[in-house]
């Protein structure tokens, strides 16, 4: 025990030491020599918390293993300690004493505290740059990949890793690429170049890319950081185009667009305002709006114009009747005003023929509505979707919602109790394909508003459209809760493992010289080398060329020979590799000496205590590779980089201006390099990171001695060492060059953009094979889908058509392409995002390019639903009063029956509104 670098002590009941071995004194600092046996052992507990948890554990397990815990030595130094202890007990059970080891771990957690400090520098570094950080192997294989790669490529790390960076390099950029990466090779410098890399959605993404050679684990690597450049490119494309765009966006419009100045002059307008109001485009420009409109200042609008030209607030009403000069009926417009640079920007539509419709179908549907309500039960009419298309008054009050509340929302989903959800919607869609015979009655738990189960008992019918497809249901329901008992009973069970394992975290064994053999192990072997005891004694003759490392064989030798000349209970260390079964590399530290000497004395067995130190030996290299790192990332990052301290005086700084050293700046106040213009603002953003903790960004400008303006954008942030701020760290980019052509960009397409957004339909430009190049507008209220959708290509206009329609549809639009027709106008239906029907009117233009060929399309398409609908239902509603009312008396015994009747005209009638 003496010979052993791990603590060993035996205490009673008292707390007076039994035994205890030398090794124990050094731990806790007492005299090497001095027996201990009898005195009270020190109290080494820094943490009573701990203390107090330690001994719960140890008392209910008898046994406590590798738990650790700072503590004190005899000089009330801190020390770190693994503890493994046993209780003792006599034949009765009681405890007599306790015995246990200790192994002093202080040095290993300083070296694992180093490197979490120094990889906490790093990751902070990592996490709060803007830029991608990778490193690049020999092989040209991505080997790391910073978080931030998402945002740039939309790839995440691990879908990169291990692939080859040139391959997702622009063909016309290889070369570049290469060249680089062979400067960065040679170790020349650090090499800087721009690329274009490829996306996952397919686009190519415009970077500058800076890296230099590293070594890690032994092998020289590139590090580099990847900034997105692609907003500036885009900026410059786009400038060109949105000029385009506005200028065409006018042409095509169906609905009215008038321009005004300040003061309310005509500035330009369309050929659908100048039908309007009967004059041409020479008699209205230059005129006030007065001049056309006397009696418009009676009204609020002349007074809301003047307001949104002066506050830039829009204003939007559809109230306003226009009379026509020429005596004709008066027509009802909705009219949008808007703010367009200084100017006044109107758009309006003619909604005469809408709003009378929407009063005819109102008061009807207000009619059928009632007869349901009469129902003393639950009606309910699903779609195919199993949304709720219909209910009556009892439905409303039963589930305890507003019918508004109801219409649309999915019936399996919201109202149904979630164990019966999906199972029950599964065989909904089965009957609505066919697949299934319907039930007429049955029994099932809905769930109301307040969360509360209510048993309905249901009668159920299946509903048609005209060509006998099934679209939906019709369900009467009577709720039964008060005649209905259900329970449910639950079952647990718990089944717990109880495992001891050897206290001893070393690996003890005796090896026999004479027999190149290991004659005994302590079971920690099997944690250490994967072998159990009896496996490595059974190894005999092999076990040294075998387990040990090839390059150790001469440290092994060197310990054996020091070995053989020892005198007895003399320790020899070394430190060597042994090979775990499973092919991995063990590094670990051993302490030998003499067991077993012949009767020549010659030395034919020794002691050995070897102890695995893989993860200090780990953690030193890691710390290591962790300091390159963070020196290769701080000095080739693109942007300044900054450390201060609570006192504000720079720590780190990764580049400096021309004309100073780092020498001269390190210790100096961060302000001093602020502009005057800016030093309250950085002192308020510093301020405020150290008071909530929060990163802060602000930006920044300055003139040049050349006169130039420089922009920055400027990050601060905090930075962390063992769990506590130590610094802030500023993160300044130039983004000169992105800010002016975005102002451009601003200026260009301001004007586009205000029209774009107030039309009621959409405005596009597109491509022959259907793709778009350009749409806003009420994109997504019409089709369902996102202007995304369509730019990216996930869907294209010809996908959506009605499939009755497109063979119409896509004819027309082939001779139109193929014939010398400038401008075309169809009307058609699509179908919708989530299945639902719509009518759409599409006017469009052919676009040319400077060779007079066809280039693409442009147009308005505006959402003609509610004209066709109003057209179809008007003439329909009064067939279905008449057949409603004749059902209704031949069958006044039997409502329900009466009102599924009624329902199945609804439904024919409604087909494509009841559609999703």
């Amino acid at each position: 025990l003496n010979n052993l670098d791990i603590g060993f002590v035996k205490v009673n009941n008292a707390g007076f030491i039994l035994n205890h071995n030398l090794f124990f004194n050094k731990i806790f600092g007492y005299n090497p020599e001095k027996n201990l046996i009898g005195t009270k052992i020190l109290d080494y507990w820094q943490n009573t918390d701990d203390r107090d948890n330690f001994r719960k554990i140890l008392y209910k397990n008898d046994i406590v293993k590798k738990y650790i815990t700072p503590a004190k030595n005899l000089d009330g130094k801190q020390i770190f300690l693994e503890l493994n202890v046993k209780l003792e007990k006599n034949s009765n059970g009681e405890i007599i004493s306790s015995e246990g080891i200790f192994v002093d771990i202080t040095e290993r957690k300083e070296t694992v505290q180093r490197l979490k400090e120094s990889e906490e520098k790093y990751r902070s570094l990592i996490t709060n740059i803007r830029d991608v950080v990778v490193e690049v192997d020999f092989e040209g294989r991505l080997s790391y990949v910073s978080p931030q790669i998402i945002n740039l490529l939309g790839y995440t790390p691990g879908e990169l890793h291990g692939v080859k960076f040139i391959e997702y390099v622009h063909p016309e950029d290889v070369s570049t690429v290469m060249e680089g990466m062979k400067r960065s090779a040679k170790l020349i410098e650090a090499s800087s170049i721009e690329c274009r890399i490829k996306h996952k959605e397919g686009r190519f993404v415009f970077v500058s890319a800076k890296g230099r050679m590293i070594r890690k684990k032994g092998k020289m690597k590139i590090v580099g950081v990847l900034r997105n450049i692609s907003e500036k490119k885009d900026a410059e494309k786009r400038l060109k185009e949105s000029e385009e765009k506005l200028k065409k966006f006018m042409e095509s419009a169906t609905d009215g667009f008038v321009i005004f100045d300040s003061k309310l002059n005509y500035i330009d307008v369309n050929e659908v305002s100048q039908k309007l109001v009967g004059r041409n485009k020479e008699e209205l420009i230059g005129k006030n709006i007065l001049d056309i409109l006397p009696y418009l200042k009676e009204t609020e609008r002349y007074d809301k114009y003047l307001d949104v030209i002066k506050t830039g607030i829009p204003f939007s009403t559809e109230d306003v009747i226009y009379n026509r000069t020429d005596g004709s009926n008066s027509s009802r417009l909705s009219v949008r005003a808007f703010k367009v640079g200084d100017n006044l920007g109107i758009i309006f539509t003619d909604i005469t023929e809408r709003r009378k419709w929407e009063e005819v179908i109102i008061n009807e549907r207000n009619k059928a509505q009632s007869y349901l309500d009469l129902a003393g039960a639950l009606i309910i009419a699903l779609d195919k979707n199993g949304n709720i298309s219909l209910i009556n008054k009892k439905g409303c009050e039963v589930l305890g919602y507003l019918v508004e509340e109801l219409i649309g929302k999915q019936w399996f989903k919201n109202f149904l109790p979630p164990r019966l959800s999906e199972p029950v919607f599964k065989d909904f869609k089965r009957l609505i394909r066919g697949e299934l015979e319907p039930v007429e009655f049955y029994e099932n738990p809905i769930l109301t508003k307040n969360g509360e189960e209510r048993i309905i008992a249901w009668h159920n019918s299946l509903l048609y459209d005209k060509e006998e497809n099934i679209i939906g249901t019709l369900t009467s329901g009577e709720d039964i809760t008060e005649g209905k008992k259900a329970e449910q009973k639950l079952q647990k069970s718990e089944k717990f493992v109880k495992s001891i394992l050897n206290t001893v975290p070393s690996h003890i064994y005796i090896y026999d010289w004479e027999k190149n053999q290991n004659i005994y192990s302590a079971p920690h072997v099997k944690e250490m080398l994967g072998y159990s005891p009896e496996e490595l004694s059974g190894l005999e003759g092999n076990v040294l060329p075998m387990i040990l490392h090839p390059d150790d064989k001469d440290k092994f030798n060197e310990v054996i020979e020091k070995l053989m000349s020892a005198a007895d209970n003399e320790i020899i260390e070394g430190e060597y590799r042994f090979r775990h079964k499973d092919g991995q590399w063990v590094h670990v530290f051993d302490r030998v000496m003499v067991f077993k000497r012949n009767t020549d004395g010659q030395v034919i067995q020794f002691l050995g205590c070897a102890i695995d130190i893989t993860k200090r030996i780990e953690f030193e290299m890691k710390l290591k590779e962790s300091e390159e790192k963070w020196r290769a990332l701080s000095e080739n990052s693109p942007a300044h980089i900054t450390l201060f301290n609570r006192e504000n005086k720079i720590i780190f700084i990764n580049r400096i201006v021309p004309g100073l050293t780092k020498e001269e700046v390190i210790g100096t106040s961060v302000y001093t390099y602020v502009t005057q213009e800016f030093q309250q603002l950085a002192r308020e953003s510093v301020n405020s990171v150290w008071e909530t903790g929060e990163p802060v960004s602000y930006s920044t400008n300055y003139r040049t001695k050349e006169g130039d303006t420089r922009f920055f954008n400027n990050w601060i942030g905090l930075v962390f060492q063992s769990g506590k701020v130590i610094a802030l760290v500023s993160h300044s980019i130039d983004i000169t060059e992105n800010k002016v052509a975005e102002l451009k960009l601003k200026e260009s397409e301001e004007r586009y953009r205000n029209f774009a957004q107030n039309i009621q339909g959409i405005a596009y430009q597109g491509y022959q094979d259907f793709s778009a190049a350009f749409c806003d507008g009420a994109v997504e209220e019409i089709t369902g889908y996102t202007s995304e959708d369509f730019l990216t290509g996930r869907i294209k206009l010809d996908k959506i058509i009605h499939s009755d329609d497109a063979p119409i549809i896509l004819k027309k639009v082939e001779i139109f392409h193929s014939t010398s027709a400038k401008t075309d106008s169809r009307e058609y239906r699509i179908i919708r995002k989530n299945g639902e029907t719509r009518w759409i009117l599409e006017k469009c233009q052919k676009i040319y390019d400077n060779e007079k060929n066809m280039e693409g399309v442009q147009g308005i398409i505006v959402d003609i639903t509610q004209r066709k609908k109003a057209e179809t239902e008007l003439k329909a509603l009064s067939i279905m009063k008449s057949e409603f009312l004749r059902r209704a008396s031949h069958e006044l015994k039997t409502p329900l029956i009466s009102i599924k009747g009624f329902s199945d005209l609804l439904l024919t009638v409604y087909a494509e509104h009841l559609e999703p």
